[in-house]
């Protein structure tokens, strides 16, 4: 008998972590699944599941839910912090439960704490191994989900030089400066391909018509086939923020799949997928970058040294049937243990605000001052304002992810308040404060008061 496996994602779409998810389904071989998606799936990612003829529970209702969970051997969850996640977790679950971490689990909003550790019988991670929180943490890398094949390569350097960005192209995740790395090595006839979607892309696109250099840049959106754009790529300029939370980056995975020579700055566990001055080039910082490009534009034989060496260690350590592997021979030891009760100790009363500060670990004791309006509390907001792109994240487990999941949470308003004002965005941050006042939250009046002055002078001011 084939092991019955459920998994439970936030979202099933395009990212990695979906496609994580369907690269284990398409090479596992003892095994079968199932996949719910606590949200709508992005329609665009239900084909491959179709296809492959994968049933999908689109945004269950709780019964549904529960039937689900009891008939499944093994329940998967593939985790990164979002609202709809811990919902899950916040109720009594009976289940054999695997827990995959996407995360680094260091960095908030993407924290993974002493208790979520302890939630699922095995948790198992895509970076470093959580075993200072637990004793049964193990590390499985997600392998390309996609057959990528090598395009022909010149022996030597053309007019046609690219350069790639490729990825989810978001300012949570990438640093905002690859624009201008690109312009700023200055490479003779090089041509700049950005390929993905996300919120960098119109900025770049900004930055690339003031520059008069849409002639030398490509925005191709988000792509199916996403070997015939790497096959365009002579290099990729890979710069993930140092705060980011990703551990294992499958772009970076694909690109070397298809022979592409990737720049990468340090300091985040992406780094961990390449050899500097093996088969790939590693920077400390954006003038490193700007050498590195220089350098393999320049050095044809270099270039074409490091894309070998990618070429022949990817097709060993990134194939999918490693990760599938694996996975299957912990579902068979699994599988020798009962079943028991698993609840993340959130209380389904809770408030909004307590769920998102439970989160949060380490890291939640600024907005757990703010919350309490404790001492230092004025500070706290202040630096609640300028959290970073992703403890904002809208749709991926920061302030106002959390803000939308519960829209009448009166501290998650004056949160996200504060956060749209610190962007400048003053109708946002005044419908937010105007809700927090009218609750009552201590502060959110004399923001709205200020914040509205301010708009009436600026604009007495143009006039």
């Amino acid at each position: 008998m084939s092991i019955e496996v459920l998994h439970v994602i936030q979202q099933f779409g395009r990212g990695g972590a979906s496609q994580a998810l369907s690269s284990l389904i398409d090479t596992a071989t003892s095994s079968r699944h199932r996949v719910v998606s606590l949200i709508p799936a992005v329609p665009s990612a239900k084909d491959h599941l179709l296809e492959k003829g994968i049933p999908l529970f689109e945004h269950p209702l709780q019964l549904e839910l529960e039937c689900l969970v009891e008939s499944a051997d093994i329940v998967q969850l593939h985790f990164w912090n979002t609202p709809e996640l811990y919902e899950f977790m916040s109720r009594p679950i009976t289940a054999r439960i695997i827990l995959w971490s996407h995360i680094s689990g260091n960095t908030a909003p993407h924290i993974v704490t002493p208790e979520l550790a302890s939630y699922p019988d095995l948790i198992i991670s895509t970076g470093l191994p959580f075993d200072h929180l637990c004793d049964k943490g193990l590390v499985i890398k997600p392998r390309t989900p996609h057959n990528i094949t090598q395009s022909p390569r010149p022996t030597e350097k053309t007019e046609t030089f690219t350069v790639g960005i490729f990825g989810t192209l978001d300012s949570g995740r990438s640093e905002a400066s690859a624009f201008d790395v690109f312009v700023a090595a200055k490479l003779p006839g090089a041509k700049l391909l950005i390929v993905g979607s996300g919120d960098l892309v119109p900025m770049w696109r900004g930055q690339a018509e003031s520059l008069n250099m849409l002639d030398r840049v490509e925005f191709t959106g988000f792509v199916n086939d996403v070997g015939s754009q790497l096959g365009r790529m002579d290099l990729l300029l890979h710069m993930p923020r140092k705060d980011s939370s990703a551990t294992s980056d499958l772009a970076l995975q694909e690109a070397l799949l298809a022979g592409v020579v990737p720049v990468v700055t340090s300091g985040t566990p992406v780094t961990d997928l390449v050899r500097h001055g093996f088969d790939a080039l590693v920077a400390f910082d954006s003038d490193e970058c700007v050498v590195h490009l220089r350098a393999l534009f320049q050095q044809p034989v270099l270039l074409r040294r490091l894309r070998e060496e990618g070429l022949r260690r990817s097709r060993q350590d990134f194939a999918p049937q490693l990760s599938a592997q694996q996975f299957e021979d912990h579902y068979r030891q699994l599988m020798d243990q009962p079943v028991r009760t698993h609840q993340f100790p959130i209380d389904l009363a809770d408030s909004g605000t307590q769920r998102f500060i439970a989160t949060l670990g380490f890291a939640a004791e600024t907005f757990r001052v703010s919350a309490t309006r404790g001492n230092g509390w004025q500070e706290a907001d202040e630096t609640i304002a300028l959290s970073s792109p992703a403890l904002v994240g809208a749709g991926a487990g920061g302030i106002l992810h959390y803000r939308g999941y519960y829209p009448h949470d009166p501290i998650l308003r004056y949160w996200a308040g504060l956060v749209f004002a610190a962007q400048g965005r003053t109708a946002f941050a005044a419908a937010e404060f105007a809700a927090a006042a009218k609750a009552g939250v201590l502060g959110s009046e004399e923001r709205l008061k200020a914040l509205l002055g301010s708009s009436q002078e600026f604009k007495e001011q143009r006039c």
